[in-house]
């Protein structure tokens, strides 16, 4: 279960790029590539700069200050990204 608490991290075999206005990522298992821009870039890079996870909580506080946004839309949306991130082996849902 996800809730606002729960730590994600990047895992070892992932990597990411920026590139202008986007973030590029590989996951290198899969061989698969994704693009985020805009909330999902910042988000990737709030993410990337914890390597010992953080909190789906902490993101939110900190997008929320980065965007105009109501707080329910912006949970919403990245409750959705860290499940299909997830879902694709891009990010672990770390559970204490």
């Amino acid at each position: 279960m996800i809730d606002p608490s729960t730590k994600i991290s990047i895992p070892d075999h992932v990597e990411s790029t920026v590139d202008g206005e986007n973030v590029v990522i590989l996951n290198f298992e899969s061989g698969e590539f994704y693009g985020l821009i805009a909330v999902g870039k910042s988000f990737w890079e709030l993410v990337n700069r914890k390597k010992n996870g953080i909190a789906i909580e902490q993101i939110l506080r900190d997008l929320m200050k980065e965007y105009d946004v109501g707080e329910d839309q912006l949970r919403g949306d990245i409750l959705a990204l860290i499940t299909e991130l997830s879902k694709n082996g891009v990010l672990d849902i770390l559970n204490d």
